[in-house]
């Protein structure tokens, strides 16, 4: 259950690759991670923790905050030093991986979905989903 937590960067996985992230000027990292869930007919958890991390990057990236922690500050400090622009593709791509995560395609979601907070987890994912789309 070290998966389960509201918060996109309150986990071992997720936590780890910000600090993986703060190694690249660029998109890479980001697009790489959450490319990795189309890889697979069904998504391990551990991807999609990190695919929620990296897209959670792209809504701070896009200066769309969510819940404030020290990962979400430390990815605002990186942004501002590499000054990207995320492409509408990438948009696009991190939206479908969304949908893939909240799917019983997902083991994060079955994990979720065992919970009493499971509407509340769907809730912040969407929230993510609509902080990435903002134009």
């Amino acid at each position: 259950m070290a998966h389960l937590d509201m918060k996109s960067f309150h986990n071992a996985l997720a936590s780890d690759w910000v600090d993986s992230l703060l190694y690249y000027d660029d998109l890479s990292r980001i697009v790489d991670t959450i490319d990795i869930v189309f890889e697979e007919d069904y998504l391990d958890a551990d991807i999609a923790c990190e695919a929620i991390a990296a897209i959670e990057a792209l809504a701070l990236l896009k200066r769309r905050d969510g819940k404030s922690t020290p990962y979400s500050e430390t990815i605002k400090k990186w942004a501002k030093s590499v000054k990207l622009s995320v492409p509408a593709e990438v948009v696009h791509m991190a939206d479908q991986a969304l949908n893939k995560i909240v799917s019983q395609e997902s083991e994060l979601y079955k994990l979720w979905e065992e919970t009493e907070s499971f509407k509340q987890w769907l809730g912040e994912i969407q929230n993510l989903k609509n902080r990435i789309n903002l134009k």
